[in-house]
C-alpha cells in the first residue's frame, strides 16, 4: 500500500503502532534516535487542522468587510480536527480552469487595446486638468440683459393685472366659484352697488401702479364691509354674550397672486415711488397673502441705496421687528454707511454692527468688507487702525475665514502710507500667502494687483523686484493647456508697476510699460479704436513724468575727458559737427515751453530711441514730446479715429502739470523752469494747487550759487505772495479745490523752503572775506528769514500742539470679552501715528538759518530760534504722553509752566 493511496495521518498512526514493542524493550530505547521514528514524530503535527465553526445566521447577507472580519475571528476560535488531504481534481475541472484563464487573458488584451487614446482625447483630458477657474469679472452685457428681462417681466405682469382689475367690468364677466360666492354675498346684502369698475380713462390721469393700488384699496374696503355684514353664528353670539374676544382668521381673498404682488412692488420701486411700494406691502398683509422676503428686500434695498436712514429704521421696526435675514441685516447697516460722508468715521454703522453681534446674529462678511472699505477711504490714521482692528475682530467673532474680496481689501490697505510711510509690504506678502497657500483660495487679478502695489510703493529695491516677479507669475504661471492666461494685464496693474519703477528711477522699464499700454489699448481692426480699460490716462502719465524727473542720465559733461593728442580724421569732424548741431537744436528747444509753440516738436522727435536718454537734454526732449502728443490728441477731432489716438483719455489736471514741471526742475536751467511755472498753468487753463507752490519753493531753495540763485529768489518772493492767499483761505476753513490740497505737513515744507531760500541767499552774498555789513541786502534777507520763523510761531503756537484729540469710545483699549467694540485688536495706541498734529518746525528745518545767525553774531535771534524749536519739541512730547495716557487728560500746570515761561509771543496766544 503506497502513501499516495492512504491518508498521511493513517500511515503515521500505523507506523507508530508497529514500532511500539521496540520502544518498550531495553534494546529499543536506542530506536528513539532512529531516523524512522524522527520522521513519524515530525509528521505527527499534520494530523490535526482547524475546524471552522458553523456559519452564523445571515452571514451571507453581510458586507465584504464584515465577512473578512468574521473569517479572521473564526480562525482564532476554530476547533482542532484531523487533517485530510485535498481531493484529487478531475479532468473536466482542470479544463474549465484553462478555459477561464484564456477568457481572462482575452479580456486583458481587449482592455489594453482600449487604453490607447487619440490626440484629441488626450488634449481634452489635458485641458480638463489645467482648466482655469471662473473669472471674477462679471459679464456686464449678460447682467444688463438679465435686468432688462426682469423689468420686462414684472412690467408685463403689472399690465396684465391692471387690464383685469381696471378695464374689465367684474359684474358682467363670468367668474370662477370663488368670485361667484363674493357676488352672491353682495347681492344678498345689497353691497354690490358700492363697487364700481374704474373706467380706462382714469389711467391717463396718473401712473398705472397708483391706479391699480387705489383699485385694490377699494376692493379690500368692500370685502371688509361684506365680511362684517355677514350674520354671526350661534356660537359667535354666545361668545359675544359671554364677553369674549373673537379673533377672526384672515382668509386669503385671491384678489392677486403672489407673483402679481411681487411684480407690483418691483414696479413701484422701479419708478422711484417707495411709498407706493410700502402701501402694496400693507395691502398684501390685509388680503391675507404672504409677504415674501424678496418684496421686503426690494424696498429695503432702495432705502439703503438712497441713504435714507429714517425710512430704513421705520421700515425695519414695522416689517422686520421680530427677525432679520442675513441680507436684511446687510441692507440695514448699508443705509447707515451710505449716509456717512466719505471722510467721516461711521460711528452709527459700527454701533449697529456690534449690536447685531451681541444679539448673536452677526452681519454677513460683505457688511464687514463695506465698513472696512469706508474706514480706509477716510484717509485718517485712526480710521485705518480701526479697520485693521475690525478685520481681526471679524475673524474672532463672526467669520474666521475671509473671502477673496476681504483679503484683497486688506492687501490693498498695506500699500497705504497712513500707518507707515513706505507701506507694509511684509504684511501684504503674508496675507497673500495665507490666502493662496494656507486657505487654498485662488488668486484673483485684484489680489495680484494689490500685493504688487504694496511691494512697489515701498521703494526698496528688493520689494520692487518682487513686484515684477509677482507680475510675471500672474501672467505666466496659470496658463491652460493651450497657453492662454486667465489674467490679462489692466491699467491698475501697469500703474502699480510704474509706482515701483519710478521710485528706482528705472526709466527703461517705464518706457517699455508705456509702449505696451499704447500697443494693447489700440485695436487691430481698421477703425483703430481705443480700449478705454487699457487706455493711457492722467494717472499713467503722472507716473511717467515722475520717472523722468527721478532719472539720472549716465552722461555727465563735467566728467568727460577730451583727448587732442592725435589729429582728428575727417569723418570724426563731420560727426562732431552733427553732434554740435544736434546739441544746439536741443538747447534751443529747451529754452521754449511746449505751450508757447507746439510746432517745435518735429515728427522725428516723436519716435523715441531704443536706448534711454543719455543726457539731460534728451530727457527734456522726450518729456516735451509726450506733452505735445497729449495736447495734440486733446485737440484732435472726435471723428478722426483712423490715426489711433493714444492719449485722448488723458485729462490735464494740476497734478499732471506739476509732474511735468518736476522734470524741468530736475533737468532744466533755472530760467527755463521759471518761465514755464509762470506761463504753463495759464496757457493750459489748469489752476495751481498747494503742491505747485511747495514744489517750486523747494526747487528755489536748492539752486546753485551765482545768477541762478538771484533769479530763484525773485521767483520765490512772487510765489510767496500767492501762497499767503492760499494759506489764509485754509486757516479760514474755506472749502475750494486749492485749500483741499493743503495739509499741516505741506505748510511745514513751504515755510522751511522759504526760510532756507532766504538763509542760503545770505550765504551767497557772503562769498568774500568782508563782513555782512558790507552787503546792504544781506541784513534784510536775514531779517526776513527770522520774520518768517516768527510769523510761523505766531500763526501756529506751540501750546496748541499739546492737546490731542479726544479718543473715540470704540477705540478704547479696555479688555472685555463681550462689548460693542472690537475685542481683538491688531494695533495699539503707540502704533497709530497722529496725523492731526498742527504745523510745527524742528531744528533740522531751520538749521541753515541757525548757522547764518551764528555767523552774524545775533544773540537775541538765536535765543528766540532755540526757544521755538524746544517749545515745539516739548509740546510734541506732551501730546504723545497724553495720547498714550501717561499723564491725565486735563492740562497739567507743570506741563504748561515750561512753555509759558519766557514766551515772547504769549500775547499772541491770548
Amino acid at each position: 500500500m503506497s502513501g499516495t493511496r492512504l491518508p498521511p495521518g493513517l500511515l503515521d498512526l500505523v507506523f507508530a503502532r508497529t514500532q511500539a514493542p521496540i520502544i518498550t524493550t531495553a534494546r529499543g530505547l536506542s530506536a528513539l534516535n532512529s531516523p524512522l521514528y524522527a520522521s513519524a514524530k515530525r509528521r505527527a503535527h499534520s494530523a490535526t487542522q482547524l475546524r471552522k465553526p458553523p456559519p452564523q445566521y445571515g452571514a451571507l447577507e453581510q458586507s465584504y468587510y464584515a465577512q473578512k472580519l468574521r473569517s479572521a475571528n473564526d480562525k482564532e476560535k476554530a476547533a482542532i480536527s484531523p487533517f485530510s488531504a485535498p481531493a484529487p481534481r478531475s479532468v473536466l475541472e482542470e479544463l474549465e480552469d484553462r478555459v477561464l484563464a484564456l477568457k481572462e487573458s482575452a479580456l486583458l488584451a481587449v482592455s489594453q487595446e482600449d487604453a490607447s487614446y487619440s490626440e484629441e482625447e488626450l488634449m481634452a483630458v489635458y485641458e480638463d486638468l489645467l482648466a482655469l477657474p471662473a473669472t471674477e469679472s462679471p459679464d456686464t452685457q449678460a447682467q444688463a440683459q438679465a435686468v432688462s428681462e426682469a423689468e420686462a417681466q414684472f412690467i408685463s405682469i403689472v399690465n396684465a393685472a391692471a387690464s383685469r382689475l381696471l378695464q374689465v367690468d367684474v359684474s358682467n364677466t363670468p367668474e370662477d366659484s370663488s368670485h361667484s360666492m363674493t357676488n352672491r354675498l353682495r347681492q344678498l346684502r345689497g353691497a354690490a352697488s358700492q363697487e364700481r369698475p374704474v373706467p380706462p380713462q382714469s389711467l391717463s390721469s396718473g401712473p398705472i401702479h397708483l391706479a391699480l393700488i387705489a383699485r385694490l384699496e377699494e376692493m379690500i374696503v368692500t370685502l371688509k364691509s361684506i365680511q362684517a355684514s355677514v350674520s354671526p353664528t350661534n356660537a359667535t353670539e354666545n361668545m359675544l354674550a359671554a364677553g369674549e374676544t373673537i379673533v377672526q382668521p384672515v382668509v386669503p381673498t385671491g384678489v392677486m397672486t403672489e407673483n402679481e404682488w411681487s411684480a407690483l412692488v418691483q414696479y413701484s420701486v422701479h419708478t422711484g415711488d417707495v411709498l407706493a411700494a410700502e402701501r402694496v406691502l400693507d395691502l398684501t398683509k390685509q388680503c391675507g397673502s404672504a409677504i415674501s422676503e424678496d418684496m421686503l428686500n426690494e424696498v429695503l434695498a432702495h432705502h439703503a441705496a438712497a441713504a435714507d436712514v429714517d425710512r430704513t429704521e421705520h421700515f425695519v421696526h414695522k416689517y422686520l421687528a421680530e427677525s432679520q435675514t442675513s441680507r436684511q441685516r446687510d441692507l440695514h447697516i448699508k443705509a447707515h454707511v451710505n449716509a456717512t460722508p466719505s471722510m467721516e468715521f461711521p460711528e452709527r454703522a459700527l454701533q449697529l454692527l456690534h449690536d447685531y453681534e451681541v444679539r448673536g446674529t452677526p452681519a454677513p462678511q460683505r457688511t464687514y468688507s463695506r465698513l472696512i472699505t469706508h474706514l480706509f477711504s477716510t484717509r485718517n490714521a485712526t480710521s485705518h487702525a480701526h479697520a485693521w482692528d475690525l478685520f481681526s475682530h471679524m475673524r474672532y467673532v463672526a467669520h474666521p475665514i475671509p473671502d477673496a474680496v476681504m483679503y484683497t481689501t486688506m492687501i490693498r490697505a498695506c500699500a497705504s502710507p497712513a500707518l507707515s510711510y513706505r507701506g507694509e509690504p511684509e504684511r501684504a506678502l503674508d496675507l497673500f500667502t495665507e490666502m493662496t497657500v494656507d486657505r487654498k483660495i485662488p488668486a484673483t487679478v485684484g489680489a495680484y494687483t494689490a500685493v504688487i502695489l504694496a511691494c512697489a510703493r515701498s521703494g526698496k529695491k528688493s520689494f520692487v523686484h518682487e513686484a515684477f516677479r509677482l507680475a510675471k507669475e500672474m501672467l505666466d504661471s496659470h496658463r491652460d493647456a493651450r497657453g492662454a492666461s486667465p489674467f490679462t494685464p489692466n491699467r491698475k496693474l501697469y500703474c502699480a508697476l510704474l509706482e515701483g519703477a519710478k521710485r528706482l528711477g528705472d526709466l527703461s522699464r517705464v518706457r517699455w510699460i508705456l509702449a505696451e499700454m499704447v500697443k494693447q489699448s489700440s485695436s487691430d481692426d481698421e477703425t483703430a479704436t481705443i480700449n478705454e480699460e487699457m487706455a493711457v490716462n492722467e494717472e499713467v502719465m503722472l507716473h511717467v513724468f515722475h520717472a523722468y524727473a527721478a532719472y539720472k542720465p549716465p552722461f555727465k559733461r563735467s566728467e568727460t575727458r577730451i583727448l587732442d593728442e592725435q589729429p582728428k580724421p575727417v569723418q570724426d569732424t563731420n560727426s562732431a559737427e552733427k553732434q554740435s548741431t544736434s546739441s544746439q537744436t536741443s538747447d534751443s528747444t529747451i529754452q521754449g515751453g511746449p505751450t508757447q509753440d507746439q510746432s517745435v516738436v518735429e515728427n522725428e522727435n516723436n519716435s523715441f530711441a531704443q536706448l534711454p536718454p543719455q543726457t539731460h537734454a534728451d530727457v527734456i526732449r522726450e518729456a516735451k514730446s509726450l506733452l505735445a502728443q497729449i495736447l495734440e490728441d486733446q485737440n484732435a477731432p472726435e471723428t478722426d479715429s483712423s490715426s489711433g489716438i493714444a492719449f485722448q483719455h488723458v485729462k490735464l489736471t494740476s497734478k499732471l502739470v506739476n509732474s511735468y514741471l518736476s522734470v524741468h526742475y530736475a533737468h532744466s536751467p533755472v530760467q527755463v523752469w521759471r518761465d514755464l511755472f509762470q506761463t504753463l498753468h495759464r496757457d493750459l487753463g489748469v489752476p495751481r494747487n498747494a503742491w505747485s507752490y511747495a514744489d517750486v519753493l523747494e526747487r528755489c531753495a536748492h539752486t546753485k550759487k551765482g545768477a541762478e540763485r538771484d533769479m530763484a529768489l525773485h521767483l520765490a518772493e512772487e510765489v510767496w505772495t500767492e501762497w499767503e492767499v492760499v494759506e489764509n483761505a485754509w486757516r479760514a476753513r474755506q472749502d475750494n479745490p486749492v485749500t483741499q490740497t493743503v495739509s499741516a505737513r505741506l505748510i511745514e515744507r513751504v515755510y522751511a523752503a522759504m526760510i532756507r531760500m532766504l538763509s542760503v541767499y545770505v550765504s551767497h552774498l557772503q562769498i568774500s572775506c568782508l563782513p555782512l555789513t558790507e552787503f546792504p541786502n544781506s541784513t534784510g534777507r536775514l531779517d526776513a528769514a527770522v520774520a518768517h520763523a516768527k510769523a510761523f510761531a505766531y500763526r501756529y503756537p506751540p501750546p496748541v500742539i499739546c492737546e490731542p484729540p479726544p479718543k473715540h469710545p470704540l477705540r478704547s483699549t479696555r479688555m472685555t470679552l463681550i462689548a460693542a467694540k472690537p475685542i481683538v485688536r491688531l494695533t495699539n495706541a503707540s502704533d497709530v501715528p497722529d496725523d492731526a498734529v498742527p504745523p510745527l518746525l524742528s531744528f533740522s528745518e531751520v538749521e541753515v538759518l541757525h548757522h547764518r545767525l551764528v555767523a552774524a553774531n545775533r544773540v537775541q535771534d538765536l535765543k528766540y530760534l532755540t526757544w521755538m524749536c524746544k517749545a515745539y519739541e516739548n509740546a510734541l512730547r506732551t501730546r504723545r504722553e497724553r495720547t498714550l495716557k501717561a499723564t491725565p487728560a486735563e492740562n497739567s500746570p507743570d506741563a504748561q509752566k515750561q512753555l509759558k515761561d519766557n514766551n515772547p509771543i504769549r500775547s499772541a496766544h491770548t
